[in-house]
């Protein structure tokens, strides 16, 4: 200003100004927010370490607008944020602080989505303002989230998401009735006897033997009883 004049120097501060905005916007930070325990408040996690983390829930905060100028910020961020924490099922787009999503933000978001959804992690928004929300629907961009995952708060998302079952299904063993164990005993002693009549008798101890038309019992040594005898005489 002292050496090329006024005009000079309010546009070179002027554009030094423009150059430092665009910088920090290009630098949009995703903060991850935490519950502080007993409350139902949410803060980040690196500026209040008691907080904690919710199983299976991670909830991402955006800095700011996302734009043209930020979405590779956003989205390199967000991406390193599911690695950082692979057993979510769910993550919640915090979008409280987000002013306005242009079209680049938007196909950002969509594409973060579809990596999201390629890797069995759902998205819900929170705290949409009006204008981001109107342009969402706008968009069908509220379609492709699904409208039961929208939520005017952090809580009421943490509140719906624990009413939902989106634990992997478990195997559970039914016990057996028991006509079920009558009919398995059943099948056990018609076996028994289907053996015992495929094996022939003669040889084992206390088999049947037949003597002159009339079974009988065989003695333990395999040899007949007097009585055995008397009806082999008599025929």
């Amino acid at each position: 200003t002292l050496f090329l004049g006024t005009s000079f120097g309010l546009a070179a501060g002027f554009g030094v100004s423009i150059i430092v905005l665009l910088q920090q916007s290009a630098q949009g930070k995703v903060a991850e927010l935490a519950n502080l325990p007993g409350t139902t408040i949410y803060r980040n996690i690196k500026c209040f370490p008691r907080a904690k983390r919710l199983d299976g829930v991670a909830i991402a905060r955006f800095g700011g607008s996302v734009n043209f100028v930020n979405r590779k910020s956003f989205k390199e961020q967000l991406l390193k944020f599911l690695d950082k924490r692979p057993e979510v099922h769910t993550v919640a787009l915090d979008m409280s602080m987000a002013n306005g999503v242009d079209v680049s933000g938007l196909n950002m978001l969509r594409s973060v989505t579809k990596i999201f959804k390629a890797r069995d992690v759902n998205i819900c928004l929170v705290g949409c303002r009006g204008p981001v929300r109107h342009f969402f629907q706008r968009c069908k961009f509220s379609d492709e989230v699904g409208m039961d995952l929208w939520f005017v708060d952090i809580q009421s998302a943490i509140d719906y998401l624990r009413t939902q079952d989106t634990s992997p299904p478990q195997l559970v063993s039914i016990p057996e009735s028991k006509d079920a164990k009558l009919e398995r005993r059943h099948q056990a002693m018609e076996e028994g006897r289907d053996h015992k009549a495929s094996g022939g008798g003669g040889d084992g101890d206390g088999s049947d033997a037949v003597v002159g038309g009339v079974r009988s019992r065989r003695s333990g040594s395999g040899r007949l009883n007097p009585a055995e005898n008397a009806v082999v005489r008599r025929a």
